[in-house]
C-alpha cells in the first residue's frame, strides 16, 4: 500500500525530514518534497531556474537509527551559504556561481547555487520540481514568475509506503539494521575517521544536545538578547 497526498497554497514547510520521519512509528517509508523559489542553475546555465527543493526520505530500521536522507536539490541550503557569509568563510568547491556564471567562494557573490553531480544532479531537480510544483500545483517553478517567493504560494508532496504490503516488518527492518552495520564497518579513506549512513550524524547531534542543550548561531542569540532586554527577561546565558 502506498499513499499520496498534495499540498497547495502552504507556506515555507521546514525541515523536510520533521515529515518523513512521521512514517516511521508505523512501519512505514515516508518521503516529502516541497516546491521553492528559483535559486539553482540547470546544468549548463548560469540563470536561477531551478528550485532548492527541500526533500527527505525515511527508511524505518530495527536496533539501528533509522535512515533519513534530508536535503536539498541545489549543493547547498542557501541557508548554509548565509551561515558561510555570517562567519566571513569561504565556500569550498563548486557550490555557487556568480552573476557572471562563473564559480565562486566568495558567498557574498552568490547568485545562483549548483546542483551536485552534474548533469545527474540537474535533472533529480527537475523531477522533484514535478512532484512538488506540477503534480499538486500545475505549475513548475521555473513558470512561477519571478515575483514568486518559495515561502508563499508553495506546494508539497507526501508519500507513505506501508512496508508489510510488500514484505515481513522484521525481515526488512534486520536487513537495513544489517545494511547500516556493514556500511559504518567499511573502510574510511584517508582524513575520515568513520563512515556514516545518511541521517546518522544528525541523529548522534540530537542524542548529544539532548544532554547539553542545542547550539545557536550568534545572530540568533544577539536576536534572542535584543528581545529579551525589550521584554524584561532575564537571559539564562548571560
Amino acid at each position: 500500500m502506498v499513499w499520496f497526498q498534495p499540498v497547495v497554497n502552504s507556506r515555507h514547510f521546514g525541515a523536510a525530514a520533521c515529515y518523513a520521519t512521521m512514517a516511521l512509528g508505523h512501519d512505514m517509508i515516508g518521503f516529502s518534497v516541497s516546491s521553492s523559489s528559483r535559486g539553482v542553475a540547470p546544468y549548463g546555465g548560469i540563470d536561477r531556474l531551478l528550485g532548492n527543493h527541500a526533500l527527505a526520505y525515511a527508511i524505518p530500521a530495527g536496533e539501528e537509527y533509522p535512515i533519513v536522507l534530508d536535503m536539498a536539490t541545489g549543493r547547498s541550503a542557501w541557508g548554509r551559504v548565509g551561515t558561510m557569509r555570517m562567519y566571513g568563510q569561504k565556500l569550498e568547491g563548486e557550490w555557487v556561481l556568480d552573476k557572471d556564471g562563473h564559480v565562486t567562494d566568495d558567498p557574498h557573490n552568490a547568485h545562483a547555487l549548483i546542483a551536485p553531480g552534474g548533469p545527474k544532479g540537474s535533472g533529480f531537480n527537475v523531477v522533484m520540481d514535478v512532484l512538488s510544483g506540477v503534480l499538486p500545483f500545475g505549475l513548475a517553478t521555473v513558470n512561477r514568475g519571478d515575483e514568486y517567493q518559495g515561502q508563499r504560494q508553495a506546494s508539497h508532496f507526501f508519500q507513505a509506503i506501508k512496508v508489510e504490503t510488500f514484505c515481513d516488518v522484521d525481515d526488512f527492518k534486520r536487513e537495513v539494521d544489517q545494511m547500516i552495520q556493514t556500511i559504518r564497518a567499511s573502510q574510511p579513506k584517508e582524513g575520515v575517521d568513520r563512515v556514516y549512513v545518511p541521517g546518522e550524524i544528525e541523529w548522534l547531534k540530537k542524542a548529544a544536545w539532548e544532554q547539553t542543550g542545542i547550539p545557536l548561531h550568534k545572530t540568533h542569540v544577539g536576536n534572542l538578547e535584543k528581545a529579551a532586554e525589550e521584554l524584561g527577561v532575564e537571559v539564562a546565558w548571560k
